[in-house]
């Protein structure tokens, strides 16, 4: 029996023992020990270069428009701007000014990347230029921010998400703040920022509503409206951002709840799971959604397919306007495969 077990455990293939783990011919525990340091995943991994210059651990990256610049945020409170074309250069520090960890590091679009904004656990968003050297701050959260994103092309708005349970949108063109001609962030109040999702309960496809700190925010490059959302649960939101009201302090239903079958159906018993969404992100052509997840793995979404609510096995638990998915007709993949 051990032998035959042993003989299993080397033979079935990576993708093959993630696909039966989300359908639950094998139990999470056991399938996680297998795919530890599994044999195809760790041969397709080559290093390209090493990027040397924080102080304390890397917690955000994040590329330009251009994919020519790598800015990254870390645990020393600063930011580098790398330039990938020649690693060899010195990398840009920007001394933030946040008094901890930063957690969210984005280039504002159509600024000649001398425009950054960042998030940190000191509740704080800033807003960054570079020569000449500026920063803004934005104290409009009342826990740990965790992300920051931007809309593709677009120079006048970001976003935050934070564990207070709220997305903030961030627009420049209103009083008191902009971005010039000239890509120089001008000095702003709090009066350029507005709760895109209020704070309050989330929306629960599986039973009521419940407070949910968020974890990351995504925007959909081709179709801008979409706005997905990580959270400390094991589903991810995509909101239709045309729906949502500014400055409502009433929680708004997601228009698509996404999750692997196996973490449904342990909400569905009301097992509970401490597994939860720590990043978002889509794919360059919008069709598809990488989801990560702590003690779990990465999963692949087909957010187009599950755009249809009548497309089976696709259920709407809130009436028009949302669908909820299970994963079953979304391809769920193992991360280097994804």
């Amino acid at each position: 029996m051990s032998s035959r077990r042993k003989t299993r455990k080397n033979a079935v293939p990576i993708h093959d023992l993630i696909f039966e783990r989300s359908l639950g011919y094998i139990r999470p525990l056991p399938a996680q020990r297998q795919s530890h340091f599994h044999e195809a995943c760790v041969s397709r991994l080559r290093l390209c270069t090493e990027l040397r210059g924080h102080q304390g651990c890397v917690n955000r990256i994040s590329w330009n428009e251009e994919g020519t610049k790598l800015v990254s945020g870390s645990d020393d409170r600063s930011l580098l701007i790398w330039s990938y074309s020649d690693v060899f250069t010195e990398p840009i520090e920007i001394d933030t000014g946040h008094r901890a960890n930063i957690f969210g590091a984005r280039f504002i679009p159509c600024s000649g990347d001398r425009v950054l904004v960042s998030g940190a656990m000191d509740k704080q968003v800033r807003l960054h230029t570079v020569d000449p050297d500026r920063t803004v701050v934005y104290n409009v959260h009342t826990d740990r921010v965790k992300a920051v994103e931007v809309e593709h092309m677009n120079p006048h708005l970001f976003f935050s998400a934070a564990e207070d349970g709220t997305v903030q949108q961030f627009d420049l063109r209103m009083h008191g703040g902009g971005v010039n001609h000239e890509g120089l962030g001008a000095p702003t109040s709090t009066s350029v920022s507005t709760v895109l999702l209020g704070a309050g309960p989330v929306g629960n496809p599986r039973g009521p509503p419940f407070y949910v700190e968020l974890k990351h925010l995504a925007i959909n490059r081709m179709r801008p409206y979409e706005l997905a959302i990580a959270a400390g649960d094991p589903f991810v939101r995509i909101y239709d951002r045309r729906y949502l009201c500014p400055g409502g302090a009433q929680p708004q239903p997601a228009m698509l709840y996404l999750t692997p079958p196996h973490l449904a159906d342990a909400c569905s018993n009301r097992r509970g799971t401490e597994t939860h969404v720590t990043s978002v992100a889509f794919s360059s052509c919008g069709a598809s959604l990488v989801a990560n997840y702590h003690s779990d793995h990465v999963y692949t979404f087909d957010v187009r397919g599950a755009g249809h609510l009548d497309a089976p096995p696709y259920i709407d638990p809130q009436g028009p306007g949302g669908a909820w998915s299970m994963g079953a007709e979304a391809e769920v993949e193992e991360s280097i495969d994804s």
